[in-house]
């Protein structure tokens, strides 16, 4: 079902943002600012047009989510 993909690929994005949000604080300006650069990168991902491509950076973000709540 292409909805129920593009609701989860969006709980993606937005749970990634956020823990990308809580890693934020407190860093030196230089890493905050690649943070930055990383989060406008994931907020601009549609999920509209689920293609093989956009699922693999769907899943990235899975990734980063996973990496960042494994070193806290």
């Amino acid at each position: 079902n292409k909805e129920a993909a593009r609701l989860i690929a969006e709980s993606i994005k937005e749970k990634a943002l956020d823990k990308l949000n809580e890693y934020l604080v407190g860093k030196e300006e230089s890493e905050a600012q690649k943070i930055q650069e990383v989060m406008e990168l994931i907020s601009s991902q549609k999920s509209d047009n689920l293609d093989d491509e956009t699922l693999t950076r769907f899943l990235q973000m899975t990734q980063i989510v996973q990496e960042i709540e494994e070193n806290k």
